[in-house]
Formats: C-alpha cells, sequence, structure tokens
C-alpha cells in the first residue's frame, strides 16, 4: 500500500508534468513557428517539380518537398489533386503520390517522389503531415486549377483509349497522350512522313481542350515531298 507521504508528493508531480508536456506541444504547433509567420503560406516548405510546374503538370514528374527540421518531426507528404469546379471540402481527393521516407540535407528534411499518370484533377496540393499533428496537414502552398498532361514515347504509356501523338515537327519533339479524334481536318501530303527512325508514321487526330491537333505516332520530320 502507498503510503500517504508519497502519494501527496507524486499526485502535484505528475501534474505540473503533464502541464510541462501540454505546453511543449503548444509551443511545437508547426503553423505558429516563428517560419509561417516569416512565411505565410508556405512555411518555408520549398517544393520542386521536374519537369517545372507550368500552365499543365507534365507527367511523369519527379517531385521533391524539402521541410525545415524546425517545423518538427514530418511523418508523410501527400501530393494530392481535386477535379475542376469544386472546392477541396466538396469531393475527395485524388492522390498523385505519398511520401513518407525521407534524408537530411542541410537543415531540411528531403521528401521525393514519382507522379507517373494523370488523374481527373484540375487544382493541385501537396500536404505535410508532422507527428502528432496529423489530423491538421499543413499546404505547401501550391494550387490553384491546373491541367495534367501525359508524356510518352509509345501508346503503351497511355491509358486506354489514348495514342502517344507528337505534334511538332522535329526529333526533338516530345509525345503527349491525347484522345484520337476521326476527322478530315488531318490530312497529310500525299507522299506520307517518315519518323526520324526512316519508317513510316501514322497521321491522326486529336482531340484537347483547344480543339482537333494533328499529330504523329512518333517523332518526324518535314513532310516528304
Amino acid at each position: 500500500m502507498e503510503s500517504p507521504k508519497l502519494g501527496c508528493v507524486a499526485g502535484p508531480f505528475l501534474l505540473v508534468l503533464s502541464l510541462g508536456l501540454a505546453a511543449t506541444a503548444q509551443q511545437n504547433e508547426p503553423w505558429k513557428s516563428k517560419l509561417c509567420q516569416e512565411h505565410v503560406g508556405s512555411c518555408g516548405i520549398l517544393v520542386t517539380f521536374n519537369p517545372p510546374l507550368g500552365d499543365v503538370l507534365l507527367v511523369p514528374n519527379e517531385v521533391t518537398v524539402d521541410v525545415p527540421l524546425e517545423l518538427g518531426t514530418v511523418s508523410r507528404v501527400i501530393v494530392s489533386s481535386y477535379p475542376l469546379g469544386t472546392e477541396m471540402g466538396e469531393v475527395p481527393s485524388e492522390g498523385f503520390v505519398e511520401m513518407d521516407r525521407s534524408y537530411k540535407v542541410g537543415n531540411y528534411e528531403r521528401f521525393t517522389g514519382g507522379i507517373r499518370k494523370c488523374t481527373g484533377q484540375g487544382s493541385l496540393t501537396v500536404d505535410v503531415y508532422f507527428k502528432g499533428f496529423e489530423r491538421y496537414p499543413m499546404s505547401a502552398g501550391v494550387g490553384g486549377a491546373i491541367g495534367c498532361e501525359q508524356r510518352c514515347t509509345k501508346d503503351a504509356q497511355c491509358p486506354s483509349g489514348q495514342r502517344c501523338g507528337f505534334r511538332s515537327s522535329g526529333c526533338e519533339s516530345k509525345g503527349k497522350c491525347v484522345v484520337p479524334a476521326h476527322s478530315p481536318f488531318c490530312i497529310d501530303t500525299p507522299g506520307g512522313r517518315r519518323g526520324c527512325d526512316g519508317r513510316p508514321v501514322d497521321i491522326f487526330c486529336g482531340a484537347t481542350e483547344e480543339g482537333l491537333n494533328e499529330y504523329t505516332s512518333a517523332p518526324a520530320n518535314s513532310p516528304e515531298p
């Protein structure tokens, strides 16, 4: 049986300890850090896309997220998307990639991951989850309406019902996945066209948000005479 004296001493000690832990947790809330006050909207978190992010997200893409160590211990980082014309709370997100492994680079904890395919998204977000605060992920400041373009070199890399098309002439042109469309709009010269490897290429129409465009099935030079 515990002695009365020991119980009297242990009670206040546990109370002080619990209050101290609560105070520490309060102080360590990432969104209340000095970094968040200095870098409103990003808290000093750096996000890099390769290829760089522009009007569209080019896929495949390598994403690097550097989180300052002073913000706290990160449990995971998720790159997500939401369909166009919706608010984030209205529909579930589609996850591009989730990263939970990292390594230290200077004063940062670095997370890397690859986006391999487009989703039906319209806005892009990068959320950082800290241990002990998983219910309140911190946005890395990336967002807004943005399209997604699937890069490819052959049809097999595209979703079902799409083809890999090359729009610009030249052997350095990049292919992207497009929905083929039957239209007399895409008519080449009678001599046809050959690819950069010397073999004939298909000419087809591809439907995009801008309308119909002509594509070749492989990188090609100018039409043959």
